[in-house]
């Protein structure tokens, strides 16, 4: 499973460690991705990583969307551009 954080990159690194400490889950950061290693349920992931912008104040900023095995956090402002068009 992956997680793609979008414009959020620079914080992949504390988001591996906010999945560990709080969750458990093992993963790995690389460039604006964070791999999910072993088995866990999407919406586990889904929940900490909703927790995970809350604490960073950028619940409000962002959505999260599912698609298949990759999580996207994606910014309003985005999501309201593609509609546009």
């Amino acid at each position: 499973m992956e997680i793609q954080l979008g414009n959020l990159k620079n914080k992949s690194a504390d988001l591996v460690k906010f999945l560990e400490d709080k969750a458990g889950i093992k993963s790995s950061a690389s460039d604006d991705k964070v791999s999910i290693e072993g088995e866990v349920r999407k919406s586990d992931v889904k929940t900490y990583l909703k927790r995970f912008l809350y604490v960073n104040k950028s619940r409000e900023d962002h959505k999260i969307s599912v698609d298949g095995d990759t999580i996207k956090v994606l910014s309003v402002e985005m999501e309201e551009e593609e509609e546009e068009e």
